[in-house]
Parts: C-alpha cells; structure tokens; sequence
C-alpha cells in the first residue's frame, strides 16, 4: 500500500527531519539514506523496516541539518615539532642567514591539522530513532486509512454486484422455458 510518514525534531544543535514513503509491491525494495554520522545505524533502520512494513517500495530519507555546529580544527602538535626540527636542520644546512617563518610553513605540511567531525552518542541515536519510529507510525496510519477507504469501496462493489445478481436472477426465470418454446415453434 502506499504511504506517507514525516518527523522532525531539533536535536542538540541540529534539526533531523526523517521521511518514509511506500509505493504497492509485492516484496520489499527498501532504499535508505542517512548523513554519514548514523551510517553505522542503516543495518538496524532497515531491519525495523523490514518487521514494521514487509512488503512496498519504500524510501526512508534523514536529514540533518546542523544549525550552529562547532567545526574544530586539531593539530598534530608531534608532527608539527617534528617537519619543524627537520626543516630548521636543513635551513641551518642550506641557509643559516635566511628569515623564513618555519612554523607558518609547517602548518600548510599535510596531515597536520584534522577536522574533527560531529560523532554520533547515544542520547543523539535514541531521539532520532523516536523521530524515526515516529515517522513510522505515521506511514502506518495513511496506510490504515487508505486500506479502509479501499475496503469501502470494495463492499459498494460488492453490494452493487449482489444488487444486479438479484436483477439476473428475476430476469432468468422464463428466459430458459421462453427459448425453449421459441425453439419448438
């Protein structure tokens, strides 16, 4: 059956919309995509699915949008003493007189700073799976208002065609022995 299912929340300091939609098929054919942070969750989002739903093309979409994430910058305070030994050695070597700001070219070596990213705790996890069973529930109840909007429809079907049965009915009764004598004549 098809159907539709939306929550959102803001989390710490992000706002996390989950989506699920859901088009008739026979089997499932769940697609599933999250930010990177809950990738690690995508096993047990789709087994949920999979007991909640069991059959649809379904669709199940995160959003996360971080409002006012702090992004920090770390260094490598080892290597960054290390390239700089190793530089002001080949300086003193090369150029004892020169005036190069060795720590500024230092910082732009490789692999000396690192962003750190925003990584998933638990507490996050959990209120984005109540957004997500949430989301759920919702699906389930479009669900359960089109299954009994097409039950309605089918007993109308059904009483229509039960109304005509008894009009085939009333109509049949001479119709063999009127043949019969037609027949004969």
């Amino acid at each position: 059956m098809t159907g539709y299912g939306r929550a959102e929340g803001a989390i710490g300091n992000a706002k996390v919309i989950v989506e699920l939609r859901s088009l008739n098929s026979k089997q499932l054919d769940l697609y599933v995509r999250t930010p990177g942070v809950y990738k690690e969750k995508e096993v047990e989002l789709r087994t949920e699915v999979a007991n909640d739903l069991v059959r649809g093309k379904v669709e199940l979409n995160i959003g996360r949008e971080a409002v006012h994430e702090e992004k920090r910058t770390e260094f490598d305070e080892d290597m960054i003493a290390g390239y700089f030994k190793e530089l002001n050695s080949i300086k003193e070597k090369v150029d004892p007189n020169g005036s190069t700001d060795m720590l500024a070219f230092v910082l732009r070596m490789p692999e000396v700073t690192k962003t750190s990213k925003h990584k998933l705790d638990e507490n996050e996890w959990s209120e984005v799976h109540a957004l997500f069973r949430k989301a759920i529930e919702e699906l389930d109840a479009f669900r359960a208002k089109e299954g009994a909007q097409l039950e309605k429809d089918i007993r109308l079907h059904l009483d229509n065609i039960r109304d005509l049965l008894t009009k085939v009915e009333i109509l049949d009764q001479g119709r063999t022995d009127a043949i019969k004598e037609r027949l004969k004549g």
